[in-house]
């Protein structure tokens, strides 16, 4: 979802930011890199529903991963179009803990408050 986000963000920006880059080379290259993160998104998509088999059924094991990666993918190119500060840069990688199902887990119990070793 990550990629699908910035694909999304750079196709956007090719159009609209006159700051991309130096000509139309730097659009073209823009339009071209948010191509292969189209495809890239479409693939690894395509890889995770077939890894989940079975638990194709359960919203927990793809709607939070698919809701963090769209926050780190508009991040992330966020902070690839307009860059002000390199330490923002980990802030969307950080948010990729999230993903991990032990943490989800961790912070449902929390939220809920039940033990997250109960389930």
């Amino acid at each position: 979802m990550g990629l699908f986000v910035m694909s999304v963000a750079f196709f956007i920006a090719s159009f609209t930011d006159d700051n991309l880059s130096n000509g139309d080379a730097g659009t073209q290259l823009a339009r071209i890199f948010a191509g292969t993160l189209l495809m890239s998104a479409m693939f690894i998509f395509i890889l995770g529903i077939l890894l989940l088999r079975d638990e194709r059924s359960r919203l927990d094991h793809f709607i939070v991963p698919l809701a963090v990666g769209a926050l780190v993918g508009g991040l992330e190119a966020a902070m690839f179009l307009n860059p002000k500060n390199a330490l923002l840069l980990l802030a969307p990688l950080l948010l990729l803990i999230l993903a991990l199902r032990p943490v989800r887990a961790w912070i449902a119990g929390y939220v809920t408050g039940r033990s997250w070793a109960r389930r």
